[in-house]
């Protein structure tokens, strides 16, 4: 949404203004960054890169590269992709998206190659900041006008101050890494809290170049409105393969099943857990009717040890007082 409304025009005719705060992981508008809290600028944390030319999907490139990217992870190599003549520009975004550096690539709005930098799976790094991108050949430099030159020598690298000079992106084309998810909250700029007349509903014309429009296209124009209206049926969620609702509906989904598995489980487990109660009183409990029939069984025994000891001790008197012994 950001990116859209910084395109347009407001009634005040002022641009380049975000719709929701957002709130920066560094205070240098240049991105240059204190990664190691140590009080000294030593990096540079860029969430989203684009480049300045509209591209088409279908397009062959008739270029060929290798693209480097550093995958957000401690230790870990450079990941290489490779790109040819005959490919598309599509076919180079699904190879980035594909090669699982935490960095995925897409068409924004303006038809501009984006890099948008994701969640990190090693939790020792900070999100969302893209670490390194080169290209051997010319497909980010002159083809997507994003970085200014080949080769190791016009790579960006977030690894020093001032990388942001690397790139030829406009700077309405660069977005610094957010502190938090953001999608975690979501508020409004106080700008437009305090006035909606900033709202940039109205598009614009770029006439000075750089695919950033400059001038706006007249009062009562909406179509950057439109933009944003239509971001929902847009393919933006999961690499551009699914719309805001697409992700929504799936996601309720999965929420539902996972229910349902989760609510058999626990019967299941309720009624194993009843069993294995039932047999442990079944072990360890007192059956009434078994200890009465013990107890007479007993008693009886009793009884008869009583008479067999009687019985000898009248043997023993007999002999005694009879015989003589």
């Amino acid at each position: 949404v950001n990116e859209a409304h910084r395109d347009g025009f407001g009634l005040d005719g002022q641009t380049n203004r975000n719709f929701f705060e957002y709130r920066n992981i560094t205070t240098q508008a240049n991105g240059d960054y204190d990664s190691n809290n140590d009080g000294q600028l030593d990096s540079t944390a860029l969430f989203k890169i684009s480049g300045n030319n509209s591209l088409d999907l279908k397009n062959k490139i008739n270029l060929q590269g290798t693209i480097t990217l550093d995958p957000n992870k401690q230790n870990a190599a450079p990941v290489q992709i490779n790109y040819f003549p005959t490919d598309t520009v599509e076919d180079v975004i699904n190879r980035i998206n594909q090669a699982g550096t935490e960095v995925v690539a897409y068409l924004d709005h303006k038809g501009s190659l984006a890099l948008k930098a994701t969640l990190v799976h090693d939790e020792n790094n900070k999100h969302f900041i893209i670490r390194h991108v080169e290209d051997s050949g010319d497909f980010l430099v002159n083809y997507s006008g994003l970085l200014r030159a080949s080769g190791t020598a016009g790579a960006y690298d977030w690894k020093a101050t001032g990388a942001i000079a690397r790139l030829q992106s406009q700077p309405g084309n660069i977005s610094l890494s957010p502190l938090y998810d953001v999608s975690s909250w979501v508020k409004l700029e106080q700008a437009i809290k305090d006035d909606v007349n900033k709202i940039a509903a109205a598009g614009g014309t770029d006439y000075r170049g750089g695919n950033d429009p400059d001038t706006i296209t007249g009062m009562g124009d909406g179509s950057v409105a439109l933009n944003i209206a239509n971001i929902r049926y847009k393919k933006a969620m999961i690499g551009e393969h699914a719309t805001f609702d697409d992700y929504y509906t799936a996601l309720i989904s999965e929420t539902g099943a996972l229910g349902e598995q989760a609510k058999l489980e626990f019967e299941t487990t309720e009624k194993l857990a009843g069993n294995l109660e039932n047999l442990r009183k079944s072990i360890n409990g007192v059956n009434m009717d078994e200890e009465m029939a013990n107890m007479v069984t007993f008693q009886h025994g009793y009884n008869a040890s009583a008479r067999f000891i009687s019985v000898i001790d009248k043997m023993l008197e007999t002999i005694i007082t009879r015989m003589g012994v």
